[in-house]
């Protein structure tokens, strides 16, 4: 014969599962709360909070490395000056925008929309993440060695990215002042005067990298292998420098 549990017995054993389970459940939410689910919008970073943040430090340096191996200018200017051409058959703008432009009064002039206008862009989106770097550096805990090794390199940075913008637009001269509001933009001065910032920029960037001690508060890529810390950086910095002087003696500048 089957044994059977008695039905008062089986009742009590479920009220005293669904109590424990409503205690659970009960203490599970009042350890929650609305501002624990409050995450910062990590498509969204502040300065304030990159600042404090270590891992965003770094994040931010590989940002402006990348940033600086994407901003070569060398394509665009070839083709202005037919000394390359992009094979894109699928992409007829590459010849259209560069080479023969569009009809204006009879005569053909570049597109002023096109591809040709671009260089502006990326060395001055470049120069806004340098800026944002350098606030979040000064604001951070680092060290006064660490914080001048990363200005160091900041500045370093600033001086290539002007060196893009003028080595194109040459006589056309440049906006060299980046402001704390994005959508204010500073006026623009004369080539010999970008040039006087880009040869500042390299000599601050060299006093800064001077006082950063031995190591950068951030890891460089593998592609800065012998030129990964303060004092090897800088060399690499005096190269640039000597670049940039060689094409501000061409403009008719400098010594």
């Amino acid at each position: 014969m089957t044994q059977t549990t008695p039905r008062s017995y089986s009742l009590t054993r479920t009220k005293q599962m669904r109590i424990v389970i409503g205690a659970a459940l009960l203490a599970a939410t009042a350890a929650c709360s609305e501002k624990n689910l409050e995450i910062g919008n990590p498509n969204n970073p502040t300065v304030t909070a990159a600042a404090g943040d270590p891992a965003a430090l770094q994040l931010l340096a590989t940002g402006l490395l990348a940033d600086w191996r994407a901003s070569k200018p060398v394509t665009g200017t070839a083709r202005l000056g037919r000394e390359a051409y992009i094979f894109t058959p699928q992409e007829g703008r590459n010849t259209t925008h560069y080479l023969i432009g569009i009809n204006v009064g009879g005569q053909q002039k570049l597109d002023p929309t096109g591809f040709a206008t671009g260089a502006w862009g990326g060395p001055y989106n470049i120069l806004r993440d340098i800026y944002n770097f350098k606030a979040a550096v000064n604001a951070g805990s680092l060290t006064a060695a660490q914080k001048s090794a990363a200005l160091g390199l900041a500045k370093a940075l600033e001086g290539e990215m002007l060196l893009r913008v003028i080595e194109q637009k040459d006589t056309l001269g440049a906006i060299v002042e980046t402001k704390a509001n994005a959508n204010e933009l500073a006026a623009f001065v004369p080539r010999d005067s970008v040039y006087k910032v880009i040869m500042a920029a390299y000599d601050s960037a060299l006093t800064a990298l001077g006082a950063g001690g031995t190591a950068f508060p951030f890891v460089l890529h593998s592609g800065f292998n012998g030129f990964n810390t303060p004092t090897t950086f800088a060399t690499l910095v005096n190269a640039l420098k000597a670049k940039a002087a060689a094409y501000y003696a061409t403009a008719g500048g400098g010594a």
